[in-house]
Order: C-alpha cells, then sequence, then structure tokens
C-alpha cells in the first residue's frame, strides 16, 4: 500500500507530495530498477544507512566529455570539465620551467594506501604520490583532491626546463669535444 499509495499520488488515501518514495526506513530497500527496451536492467540503489541528503539534477545534458559535478558540495550538480580549449580560459601568462622543476625537485613523494571511507575506494593498492599540504600549487578543491590540470601542467614545465638544461651541458660537451679535437691536431 505505501508504495502505490507514493505512486498513485493524487489518489485521496496519499499526500499530494508530488514524490515518490521507494522501500521504508528500517524494512526495505529502495531500489530503481529501469529496465531495456529490449533487455537488461539498470538498478540504482542507496546504501542500507543512506543518510538523508538530496542531488539535484542539472536543467540539460551536458556536452560530450563534461562530467556530472557538485562543486559546491551541496547537492547541486551541473555538468563540468577540465575545459583545454583556449577560448574557454582567461590567460593569466606563462610560467617559468625552471621555478616549476625546483617545486618539483623539492616534493616529497610517498608510499600510500587509502584509508577506509576516503580516495579511490580501492584500498588495497600501494599507491606512490604527494600529500596535498606538500603540494598545494597541485591540488584543488580546498587543497584535498589532485588538480590534474596543474599536474600537467607542471610535469610539461619539468620536461621544458630538464630539457633546457640537457641542451646547455649538448652545447657544451660538443664545444669542449671541438676544442680537444683541436688540441689533438696542433699537437701532431
Amino acid at each position: 500500500m505505501y508504495i502505490f499509495c507514493r505512486l498513485n499520488f493524487l489518489s485521496s488515501d496519499c499526500d499530494a507530495t508530488n514524490s515518490i518514495a521507494l522501500g521504508v526506513a528500517g524494512s526495505a530497500l529502495g531500489t530503481l530498477n529501469i529496465n531495456g527496451n529490449t533487455s537488461g536492467t539498470v538498478s540504482v540503489t542507496v546504501a542500507a544507512a543512506a543518510g538523508t541528503w538530496t542531488m539535484t539534477l542539472p536543467t540539460a545534458v551536458g556536452t560530450a566529455g563534461f562530467q556530472l559535478t557538485d562543486a559546491a558540495g551541496d547537492g547541486i550538480t551541473s555538468w563540468a570539465a577540465a575545459a583545454s580549449r583556449r577560448e574557454w580560459k582567461n590567460d593569466l601568462g606563462l610560467v617559468d620551467p625552471q621555478e616549476a622543476l625546483k617545486s618539483l625537485l623539492n616534493l616529497p613523494v610517498h608510499r600510500f594506501t587509502y584509508r577506509d571511507g576516503f580516495g579511490t575506494g580501492d584500498y588495497q593498492t600501494e599507491y606512490i604520490g604527494v600529500m596535498a599540504d606538500d603540494a598545494p600549487h597541485l591540488m584543488h578543491f580546498d587543497n584535498s583532491i589532485v588538480n590534474p590540470v596543474n599536474t600537467l601542467g607542471y610535469m610539461v614545465l619539468g620536461f621544458q626546463a630538464v630539457n633546457t638544461r640537457l641542451e646547455t651541458v649538448e652545447d657544451k660537451i660538443e664545444r669542449l669535444e671541438m676544442e680537444l679535437d683541436q688540441l689533438k691536431a696542433s699537437l701532431n
């Protein structure tokens, strides 16, 4: 009767809350099963101790490659992406590769596993990475989550800086080899 009443909310036996309730706390788990037209079923289920919160979906479909996100932590979702197109950004200027390399070289890297209830949900895998408080320039969301855009940017800058240093060393070696060849020729 409870589920029927909630689905048939215009019935005189029920209140007209315009909501559908599945399950009853303490007695039945609420599961939404959505069947495919020709085969298959997708189930949406909450945890047994689900807590009480609301998720509000965006008003329109997202752009290809975007993901559903809750930027404010209030359950109101929107479509977002780590956008890479120039026209989607306010360019604040170039970054010095040597400064970026310096910050990377001084960054401690740790072995770790995630604690239950945190991270990727994989508590067995040993990860190799940085801690947010050591690398705020590589984080976002209140210095708590790795920022893939900054991490990629610093990696590219690090390679550029190392490449500049290698080119300088290669140039010096080439000059020394030429000087050595000239010295050998003058001794003969």
